[in-house]
């Protein structure tokens, strides 16, 4: 996949990718030909990307799965939860006297 990350010194150079991974001249020549090229690109985007949609159902698997440990499953439930703003993280800040939060205040 080093086509396809952009801190790759062979980034969205087909054939040179190929040559670096280890295939046959021939064989990176046939990669980086545009009409394989791009199904092959296209294929390798669609195994790479993840939207919010595919972590959630990720989540949701976790969760329902009974042959998951229970601690795996709280968790994946704890992710979905916050993901749908059922959780709220917060902060209590406490102090010791009334002069140093007033001072905070200002």
């Amino acid at each position: 996949m080093r086509y396809m990350d952009p801190t790759s010194p062979t980034f969205a150079n087909p054939y040179t990718s190929a040559m670096e991974a280890g295939y046959s001249e021939s064989y990176a020549r046939i990669i980086a030909q545009p009409s394989v090229n791009r199904q092959w690109v296209q294929e390798a985007r669609n195994i790479v990307s993840m939207h919010p949609e595919h972590i959630v159902q990720g989540l949701q698997q976790f969760a329902l799965d009974p042959t998951k440990k229970d601690e795996i499953r709280l968790r994946a439930l704890e992710l979905l939860g916050k993901s749908q703003g059922i959780f709220v993280e917060r902060k209590q800040i406490l102090h010791a006297n009334i002069d140093e939060a007033l001072r905070e205040f200002e």
